[in-house]
């Protein structure tokens, strides 16, 4: 799964938000997703999985 989501991912080292109900849950660096198909955020704090079932990954540059 991972190396099928990597052939398609638009966002890979891109600056991303993520969005819940409007609200911006974190903002990174996307770098794809793991083994498990949880989308890897590189944040300030480091690497973490994001593993939830209802979110909008945006640029984080551009209109949420």
């Amino acid at each position: 799964m991972a190396a099928q989501w990597s052939a398609r991912d638009a966002y890979r080292d891109l600056p991303v938000r993520l969005l819940h109900d409007g609200q911006v849950l974190a903002e990174g660096m996307a770098r794809g997703v793991d083994g498990e198909g949880h989308l890897l955020l590189e944040t300030p704090a480091g690497l973490e999985r994001i593993a939830s079932g209802e979110l909008s990954l945006r640029p984080a540059g551009g209109a949420a």
